[in-house]
């Protein structure tokens, strides 16, 4: 309904008119096709788009659109849309909507930059106009392209629940079909420690810090259970060294981690050295994999 009458319809076919009925019969082929290449797209951005599917709704408007007025995106606008995609989906759980209002907002933005005349995808309008300006507003990420450095620092701030599409993105060597645990690289219990030398402010970031996306990885459900609750070092510490080294890689953990721990007062320090580092590694993936197809 979307492709074709600009809106979200509830899918009862008793209470659609035959107009939009024959529409979507006479226009099927362009929209199929509208659909697949959208697909394709997502596939070649990253396959864990997918595990937010309303978005290719989006794709397809575009795509459908420039069917009918008989325009074949660039290279550029296939990577504008591309890099929009993992914007929105990096933002799609943060704030709370059905997804007909995201789609409706973004699909307006789409449709309005058409009206205008333009004939790309409006990779900076889907941006501060969309439903990641919303986001933008409510949870205080920066509300222009330009600011990307203060979008990426945001997302690393991500917690557990809202962290699965990013770490996803951010690993290497992830299998699209294979079910993988979100898990803590220092155990979350450790954070539940009674606090030594630590003020209530400075406990609870501690906490915040141990829950975020810097301390979080993806784990194949077998090995997550197979590390339980184990400390950081001692679990990797047990793993074959070809193991150490592909994880260290695909994960993204820093050289000279984890270190042999003897009590919290250690965990504490180590843990503050590990999140600096394995910050500054996803800082810079996140760079590369927002990098922005309008520049340069």
């Amino acid at each position: 309904m979307l492709l074709t009458v600009s809106k979200v319809l509830p899918f009862d076919l008793s209470q659609m008119k035959s107009s939009i009925l024959k529409g979507m019969e006479d226009g099927w082929s362009y929209i199929r096709s509208s659909i697949v290449q959208s697909c394709q797209i997502l596939c070649e951005c990253n396959p864990y788009c997918f595990r937010i599917r309303e978005i290719v709704m989006i794709l397809a408007f575009y795509l459908h659109r420039c069917h009918l007025i008989e325009y074949t995106p660039t290279s550029c606008d296939i990577a504008a849309m591309k890099q929009w995609l993992l914007r929105a989906a990096s933002t799609w759980q943060d704030a709370k909507a059905a997804a007909d209002t995201k789609l409706q907002r973004y699909a307006k933005a789409l449709q309005e930059s058409m009206d205008g005349g333009s004939t790309h995808f409006p990779f900076n309008d889907m941006i501060t106009k969309g439903w990641v300006s919303l986001v933008v507003h409510r949870e205080g990420y920066p509300s222009h392209p330009e600011q990307d450095g203060i979008f990426i620092e945001k997302l690393l701030d991500k917690p557990k629940a809202a962290s699965r599409f990013l770490l996803g993105l951010i690993q290497y060597g992830l299998e699209p079909s294979i079910w993988y645990d979100i898990d803590h690289c220092y155990p979350s219990s450790e954070a539940w420690t009674p606090p030594i030398n630590l003020s209530l402010q400075e406990y609870a970031k501690y906490k915040q810090q141990m829950d975020s996306l810097v301390n979080l990885q993806l784990l194949h459900y077998s090995d997550n259970r197979s590390k339980n609750k184990t400390p950081f070092d001692i679990w990797f510490a047990g793993l074959p060294v070809d193991e150490q080294t592909k994880i260290r890689q695909n994960h993204l953990i820093p050289t000279g981690h984890p270190v042999p721990l003897k009590d919290f007062s250690a965990v504490q320090e180590a843990f503050k050295k590990f999140y600096e580092d394995r910050r500054k590694l996803l800082l810079h993936r996140l760079n590369e994999i927002f990098a922005d197809p309008l520049k340069g």
